[in-house]
């Protein structure tokens, strides 16, 4: 039974890939090549960053971005650094995979051996629903959701990743998101306790100094 529900799956997650990967054209080509190209959106990060910066100040958006990186790294450590070795899915676009000979390749780009689970859709999501779980500006929340959905949807459409690949990718990304910005909060919390717990104990002190 669990083995007819792995063999339907997976057949699933091929026939999507290639009704995907197969609707292709030189236009669609250059979007999705430049889409999953983490380069260029550098100038997208600093901008955030800004805007993080003008809305907390520099030392509470700092703290906020450290948390985010810390985000990120977990959630590409999970994806390329445990996952992809442990569970060693060849990705569609590997020569080694007979489906490869069905798949479309964008100028070339084949992708690394291993596509389980997808990093782009991990990191990308992560930072789009960490940006949410810290209650950042919300337009530019929804903006950051689709900006990650394109994401996702460029490395099917380059075959370099199967949809279960993206679907586990935006698991781990929202997961490591959560729990991260949950941590950021205890902590601000914490924090913040300690310090009124400390200004109530000198203003105890200073009244008991002046009697």
């Amino acid at each position: 039974m669990v083995t007819l529900i792995c063999d339907t799956l997976s057949s699933m997650d091929s026939s999507l890939l290639l009704a995907i990967n197969g609707h292709h054209n030189a236009v669609l080509d250059s979007i999705m090549y430049t889409a999953s190209n983490k380069l260029i959106w550098i100038p997208m990060y600093m901008m955030l960053f800004f805007v993080v910066i003008k809305d907390l100040g520099l030392r509470k958006a700092t703290v906020w971005l450290l948390f985010l990186i810390l985000a990120i790294t977990i959630s590409d450590q999970i994806t390329s650094g445990i996952l992809k070795p442990l569970v060693g899915r060849l990705r569609p676009s590997n020569l080694d995979n007979p489906i490869s000979e069905y798949i479309h390749i964008v100028y070339g780009y084949r992708g690394g051996s291993h596509g389980f689970a997808s990093s782009h859709a991990a990191n990308s999501f992560c930072l789009a629903f960490y940006w949410i779980f810290t209650k950042q500006r919300k337009f530019i929340g929804y903006v950051l959701v689709t900006w990650s959905l394109i994401i996702c949807y460029s490395r099917i459409y380059l075959g370099v990743h199967y949809p279960g690949d993206v679907a586990t990718g935006i698991a781990i990304g929202i997961f490591c998101a959560r729990n991260t910005a949950d941590i950021r909060i205890h902590s601000s919390l914490t924090k913040h306790y300690v310090s009124s717990s400390m200004k109530k104990k000198r203003q105890s002190y200073s009244k008991n100094m002046n009697r």
